[in-house]
């Protein structure tokens, strides 16, 4: 794991010594997480500004957890994408100490990040397809995604749900296509 640290580094090293820069892939990973974390850190002012979520192509071995990122050598992190999760004042932790509902808001928040880098970089598209979005979250959480549907619809944004919960009928939706089951043969109703 740490051997991929060792070769961006040398990688790096290599690129400076040659060209004066900090190489290509190095810059483009860290341009890119760069960005992922402004746009997680919009879509969470949207959603819920109780949360900041951030992610590092790295995370410091125990013991380094302090050590600013600039003096990290190889052997003191461990090369892996981990995702940092803040709720209000609480202490930043890894997402993987939290629980499944608030693991599932922090989830959609990527979704729609991911979906408006790839929109930002020409390979987007406006629809987005979800399939039981809000099960998994409390009444809480379920009405913030709700509400932040719906303000996708309102910019424009063609939004498909496939659902059973109720939170999303506060939706001001354009067209609702009921199906039902009898007897192996589904029917639908569009409203």
């Amino acid at each position: 794991v740490v051997d991929a640290l060792t070769q961006e580094l040398a990688e790096w090293a290599w690129a400076h010594k040659h060209t004066g820069d900090k190489g290509f892939k190095t810059f483009k990973l860290h341009e890119s997480i760069q960005r992922l974390n402004e746009i997680l850190a919009d879509t969470l002012s949207d959603l819920d500004g109780a949360f900041q979520v951030w992610c590092k192509p790295y995370r410091p071995r125990p013991g380094f957890e302090n050590t600013p990122d600039e003096k990290l050598g190889p052997d003191d992190v461990v090369n892996d994408f981990t995702i940092y999760v803040r709720e209000e004042h609480k202490k930043a932790v890894p997402l993987y100490l939290y629980s499944g509902g608030e693991t599932t808001l922090i989830a959609f928040a990527f979704l729609i990040a991911f979906w408006t880098l790839a929109d930002e970089r020409g390979q987007g598209t406006n629809l987005l397809l979800l399939d039981e979005v809000v099960s998994a979250l409390d009444d809480r959480s379920a009405q913030i995604v709700t509400r932040f549907l719906d303000g996708l619809r309102s910019r424009g944004k063609t939004v498909i749900v496939v659902t059973h919960s109720p939170f999303l009928q506060d939706i001001k939706l354009d067209r609702t296509v009921i199906v039902t089951k009898t007897k192996g043969i589904s029917t639908f109703l569009v409203e």
